[in-house]
């Protein structure tokens, strides 16, 4: 956590690295973000994937880290 400074953020199905927005896939961001931000507060991130990024973005909006 002390060296973690930038995440690249997106989402799968465990079956290939589509790059889903944020609470389509996988991946419990739920848990993980929560956890990476109490450890890294300071960790800046960047959304990675192309047009869904408004869903990504709202996802985070209503559980507060934006």
């Amino acid at each position: 956590a002390p060296l973690l400074g930038h995440l690249h953020l997106h989402n799968n199905d465990r079956s290939w690295d589509w790059h889903r927005p944020l609470g389509n896939g996988s991946l419990a961001y739920d848990e993980l973000l929560p956890q990476i931000f109490d450890l890294a507060p300071d960790v800046t991130v960047t959304l990675e994937h192309g047009q869904d990024s408004e869903q990504s973005i709202l996802w985070l909006l209503e559980r507060g880290w934006l």
